[in-house]
């Protein structure tokens, strides 16, 4: 969707006060004109529960509306498109990824920034699991990770802190933690041990390939 005729119009000016296909409401999304990249990330964390439920494919903007508790053009008002959307959540799983990197980057010891990395991927291996469709494989989410330059650069900062990525071997084992920690929660093997478990599990398997 593009402005013009189908963009909902707003036809009442005071703040949090939106018009959209006709119907003027309070909307929660836009009632602090100082909070939008808070609303927006409310509108994309209650896109990313469909799309682990349903995939982006099989998730429509009137279902986060619905989510939300907004009618659609609220979700419009934040995102002109589905495909809008779906970039900004790949941008938030990107910014959590930063922020660990971060705080990777600035620990004490090569051993303390391995840590922090191994716990944050860890937690989302354990996070994956429970998800009906995967955010991580999703092929809509694939491709926009595909041609993002901030993935490719976060990617390789966040595992050259792992392994020598000049190095093949160092570029093997990166990706073999990576498919092991992502493709091994969903293993019927494990399926039985809680979250707590798991997590202990999985700190120990990934620091044992480290060493």
């Amino acid at each position: 969707m593009v402005p013009g005729a189908d963009w909902p119009r707003e036809r009442a000016r005071r703040p949090g006060r939106r018009t959209f296909g006709g119907d003027v409401f309070d909307s929660p999304l836009a009632s602090d004109p100082e909070g939008m990249s808070e609303a927006r990330r409310r509108v994309v964390v209650a896109a990313q529960e469909l799309f682990r439920q349903r995939g982006v494919s099989g998730t429509s903007m009137q279902r986060v509306a619905d989510q939300l508790g907004v009618t659609k053009g609220a979700v419009f008002y934040h995102f002109r498109t589905k495909q809008e959307l779906a970039e900004a959540s790949v941008e938030l799983e990107l910014d959590a990824a930063e922020e660990a990197l971060r705080g990777a980057e600035s620990s004490s010891s090569a051993h303390a920034a391995k840590e922090v990395l191994l716990e944050f991927m860890v937690d989302r291996a354990v996070e994956r699991r429970r998800d009906a469709t995967s955010l991580h494989d999703d092929p809509v989410l694939v491709g926009i990770r595909r041609g993002s330059a901030r993935f490719r650069d976060i990617t390789r900062r966040f595992y050259g802190l792992l392994f020598d990525l000049d190095e093949p071997q160092g570029r093997v084992d990166a990706a073999m933690l990576h498919a092991a920690l992502s493709q091994g929660v969903l293993n019927s093997l494990i399926a039985g041990l809680d979250d707590m478990q798991l997590r202990r599990s999985l700190l120990r398997s990934a620091r044992r390939f480290l060493a």
